[in-house]
């Protein structure tokens, strides 16, 4: 009997805990599958777990504690929690990171990521971040706050693109602090790695004068102590201005990363970030266009930086180039050019990119996606910043969610490095709940999906029973779908019913005694629609 009560537990808890997500049991071979933004911030439940993450998903709407804070990081945040799981994005994409908690250490969309041990591997890859908002204390960074572990540690094909990370210190475009959990980390291991990923955000000091002084902001990592940046990249803005604030201890800024310490490495990366530091009093020290400080042990090979978009011509590490011999290959010695780096002139500005197979450079880049109820329809309107091949939008409709079909196409700007602006209105929605997507499609007949948005509405019943008076047949003709029809009489009673399943019917009377009826008209997610016919 204790046996079976045991057993009987187990499989509750399994079955629990498959519920919350798609699919998986949380192991390496059957990860758990996540979908929705309820099943990814189930993550936190489950923070030594294997996850991959079937389709992008969109938090635009996602406010964790219903306070206007928006999402709460997996693990840290000031709860003390590690995440030491392995989370495969598999080149998805999240959208419209918000997050509000100002003040707060650990902030991202993992807090904090770490063990205190040479034997756990823990991962975050193939993952991309577009469109972020986000404020917190010590430890920012839209993917995430702070990294304390191990060797074994990866951030592997991962991106940032649009938005702004904010915080008091150690804050990054994609990590706020690299770190090995140990003390001191020597020339050989112990150093978590962010490789092959980039960042494209705007990243700001809070200019809180209650912050802890100090320290460290960079366009791609606010640091990297004790760790590896390896063929990474930045490419926003670093903006610390201590005009208002005053405060006397304002370190550390680069547009890559703000410090290099303890036998930190930078190999094959570099910067085109703008790094503002405005004249102030008293000022902002140890400010560089790669790197705000690398001390004697730190490794920096082939980092470059842009002298002329960054503003800074000085860097304690690296080399500043112009911005034509950014865009030119024989520049970036030892960079592999083969299976890890790309340059040319129609993609990234022409600054080298990442390879696309694990979440360089998407074919379109989707800046948003929205909808709005008008007069004569459903307008739907999108932005692209930039294109890659592409041949044209599928407009793609459902009145469920999951099943979806193509209503019309437009065509796309083949490549282009601007922002470009799409418009499309439904004149025919459903009445109800309206589902909407685009299929991108390149010219080799490749796509992708965007994210599904929704759209209420409730169109103007058109509906027209003729004859009536009706001798034999009731034509019925409308501009909705039409489930069934049932006929009654005065006191109520059916005395006639079908199937419908369209716009048109031919309805047979030729039985019902001459006459007044209700003819009740069903339409899928409506009040039924009732008509008095007259049979003569």
């Amino acid at each position: 009997m204790k046996n079976i009560y045991l057993l009987s537990i187990f499989l509750l808890t399994y079955l629990t805990s498959s519920a919350q997500f798609a699919g998986g049991d949380g192991s390496s071979s059957n990860p758990y599958q996540v979908s929705t933004p309820e099943q990814l911030s189930e993550v936190r439940n489950h923070l030594t777990n294997y996850f991959i993450q079937i389709n992008n998903i969109d938090l635009k709407n996602y406010d964790h504690d219903n306070d206007g804070k928006g999402w709460m990081p997996i693990s840290g945040a000031g709860t003390g929690q590690q995440f030491q799981g392995h989370y495969d994005g598999q080149n998805f994409v999240i959208y419209n990171l918000f997050i509000d908690r100002p003040g707060i250490a650990n902030i991202g969309l993992f807090g904090h990521m770490g063990v205190s041990d040479d034997v756990t591997d823990i991962e975050i890859i193939n993952l991309g971040l577009i469109g972020v908002d986000i404020d917190g204390g010590r430890g920012t960074g839209a993917l995430v706050g702070r990294v304390t572990a191990n060797a074994l540690t990866k951030v592997e094909h991962c991106f940032v693109r649009y938005g702004s990370v904010m915080g008091d210190g150690a804050v990054g475009g994609l990590v706020g602090s690299n770190n090995s959990y140990r003390s001191t980390a020597n020339s050989d291991g112990y150093k978590p790695e962010i490789s092959k990923s980039f960042a494209n955000v705007d990243v700001y000091w809070s200019q809180r004068v209650t912050a802890i002084p100090g320290s460290k902001f960079g366009g791609l990592a606010g640091c990297t102590q004790k760790g590896r940046i390896i063929n990474s990249y930045a490419r926003g803005t670093v903006n610390v201005d201590n005009r208002t604030a005053q405060i006397s201890s304002i370190e550390r800024v680069g547009g890559l990363v703000g410090c290099g310490l303890q036998r930190g490495e930078i190999l094959y990366s570099y910067s085109s970030s703008e790094v503002f530091v405005p004249v102030s009093n008293p000022s902002v020290t140890n400010v560089g266009g790669l790197v705000g400080t690398a001390d004697g042990n730190t490794v920096v090979t082939s980092g470059y930086w842009d002298i002329q978009t960054s503003g800074w011509i000085t860097s304690p590490a690296g080399r500043g180039e112009s911005t034509s011999d950014m865009n030119t290959q024989s520049t970036f010695v030892d960079y592999d050019f083969t299976n890890i780096w790309g340059i040319d002139p129609t993609i990234n500005n022409g600054y080298p990119y990442l390879k696309a197979n694990g979440g360089g450079v998407l074919p379109v880049e989707l800046v948003f996606l929205d909808s709005k109820k008008v007069d004569n329809g459903i307008h739907i309107q999108w932005a692209t910043a930039t294109e890659k091949n592409n041949d044209h939008f599928m407009i793609e409709r459902s009145n469920d969610g999951i099943n979806f079909y193509p209503i019309d196409k437009i065509y796309g700007a083949g490549d282009s490095q601007i922002l470009i602006h799409y418009s499309y209105t439904d004149k025919n929605p459903g009445s109800g709940t309206n589902y909407y997507r685009l299929k991108q499609i390149d010219y080799d007949g490749s796509f992708e999906f965007s994210p599904i948005i929704s759209e209420n509405y409730m169109s103007k019943q058109m509906v027209d029973v003729y004859p009536n008076p009706v001798e034999t047949f009731a034509n019925i003709r409308s501009n909705q779908h039409i489930d069934y029809y049932v006929i009654t009489n005065l006191k109520g009673q059916t005395l006639q019913s079908d199937m419908v399943n369209g716009y048109n019917k031919s309805i047979n009377l030729e039985s019902l005694p001459s006459g007044i009826y209700q003819m009740s008209l069903y339409f899928e997610n409506d009040k039924p629609l009732n008509i008095k016919i007259i049979k003569k």
